[in-house]
């Protein structure tokens, strides 16, 4: 079929190698759908457990009260937050 395609670029989804390009879902690619891996999908990196750690570190730092910590926000000169709440 490829060689048939005059003005055409073929695809392939898991049709195997003969097309002129591969196409390859990043969801799949990286794992991020751990509990689903489609028969024709090669895993390259495993970025789901990587977010899923992530996730988990978020969710206990932020339970602890270790975050937000000072390093993480900003605050506003007393001039400004007063013509703030003027403005409120």
């Amino acid at each position: 079929m490829t060689e048939r395609a005059n003005n055409s670029l073929i695809m392939s989804l898991g049709s195997g190698p003969h097309a002129h390009g591969q196409l390859l879902i990043y969801h799949d690619a990286f794992a991020l759908y751990p509990k689903f891996k489609p028969r024709m999908a090669k895993v390259f990196a495993d970025a789901g457990a990587t977010i899923s750690q992530g996730l988990n570190n978020y969710v206990k730092e932020v339970t602890e009260k270790t975050f937000p910590a000072p390093e993480n926000w900003f605050g506003m000169p007393d001039e400004e937050y007063d013509e703030l709440l003027k403005m409120l």
